[in-house]
């Protein structure tokens, strides 16, 4: 049986996990982590890639899954158990008051409202992490544990590149009601949607496929 695990400083990181009866080490490693977002994106996921982002994480049990010697429904807790750890963060209090991974507040489940993304917005992360905490985060892929990159990434603050790209996302546009009277509140706007036009989140391969069919549909 999988137990369920915690990111608490009252226990050590986790490093190894169980399928059925049989033990194998995790790679919980931050970068790798970020690849198993890629294989679980809700738009994309299928069977075949659930399983194949739980090896991805246990890559120690491809030969007993080539061989036959685990159970599917083992596989399918075992990914459960580790995606929640890996999703678990201390301040989801409840269904209303829900945070991603880096701490932001989730106004909606919209995919649309998206505010960040890892692999465009990687640089700032860089920049930020070697800013805020004077590490190497290239130098630390296949060694930074996830729990421990999680946890300095929800302590980024505001003032840092990453957080400041983010907020522009987040920022609403409301154009001045009198701009002609209000200069100084439209080169505010103007300034906001250039930035919201720099820092444009880069549309996935689904979400332009999904826009050329609703265009398709629509015509």
């Amino acid at each position: 049986m999988v137990m369920k695990m915690l990111k608490t400083l009252s226990q050590a990181l986790l490093t190894d996990t169980y399928i059925g009866d049989r033990k194998y080490a995790v790679d919980l490693s931050f970068d790798n982590v970020i690849k198993y977002f890629k294989y679980m994106d809700p738009q994309l996921w299928t069977e075949r890639r659930a399983l194949a982002s739980l090896f991805l994480l246990v890559p120690s049990a491809i030969e007993d899954a080539i061989n036959g010697r685990l159970l599917l429904n083992d596989c399918y807790e075992t990914l459960k158990t580790l995606s929640e750890y890996i999703g678990e963060h201390p301040y989801n209090q409840s269904d209303d008051q829900q945070v991603d991974i880096t701490g932001e507040k989730i106004e909606t489940q919209v995919p649309d409202d998206k505010t960040w993304d890892f692999d465009q917005d990687s640089m700032a992360l860089y920049a930020s992490f070697k800013q805020v905490y004077g590490i190497d985060l290239w130098d630390l892929r296949g060694k930074l544990h996830w729990a421990k990159f999680q946890a300095m990434l929800i302590g980024l603050p505001d003032d840092c590149q990453f957080r400041r790209i983010v907020a522009i996302r987040q920022a609403k546009l409301q154009p001045p009601s009198n701009p002609a009277q209000n200069p100084e509140a439209m080169r505010q706007y103007s300034q906001l949607v250039k930035q919201k036009a720099d820092y444009a989140l880069t549309p996935t391969d689904y979400e332009m496929v999904e826009a050329e069919y609703n265009y398709i549909s629509m015509n």
